[in-house]
């Protein structure tokens, strides 16, 4: 068979494992049918763990009840292909993985922001060079000349290294 055919054949991540559930549901938390539709996975079973330490807020927010069962929303947006196997296809959220670690990209913003008055604005993404090494960019609108190093200081003393 050609290898060129294969090449943008998307590559399945999947099935669940033993004694856990995965669901792909839409924006209503209805089941996708058929295959092929895009939902977001939602994982439950023994391993999920059961909220955020000391957050109700995020806990809220991130398990639903799924017949029965609390249910983890992963933010992952998927499909089921013809063989039941799921298959990544983006993200519900601005959390990206760089170098194995989940990294919410509003966190770094914000960080940004705050680490001087005269930042207006700013994006951060995810950007992979010539040889393939992944770095965080940062671009930035400010309303006067600010030290690139101070702000990187800064991001520093307040974000987890990635």
């Amino acid at each position: 068979e050609d290898l060129k055919s294969h090449l943008n054949t998307p590559i399945p991540i999947g099935r669940p494992l033993h004694n856990y559930h995965c669901y792909v549901l839409d924006d209503y938390l209805e089941p996708v049918i058929p295959s092929n539709q895009i939902g977001e996975l939602y994982i439950g079973g023994p391993g999920v763990f059961l909220g955020y330490f000391n957050r109700p807020d995020l806990t809220k927010q991130s398990f639903v009840n799924i017949n029965g069962e609390q249910c983890y929303r992963t933010g992952d947006l998927i499909k089921l292909n013809d063989n039941g196997e799921m298959v990544y296809v983006d993200r519900r959220d601005f959390q990206i993985k760089l170098r194995g670690q989940r990294v919410e990209i509003g966190e770094i913003e914000q960080t940004i922001l705050r680490s001087s008055s005269s930042i207006d604005n700013c994006v951060v993404v995810k950007y992979t060079n010539n040889q393939q090494q992944e770095h965080l960019l940062a671009y930035i609108e400010a309303s006067t000349i600010t030290e690139s190093s101070s702000i990187r200081q800064y991001c520093q003393s307040q974000l987890p290294r990635y």
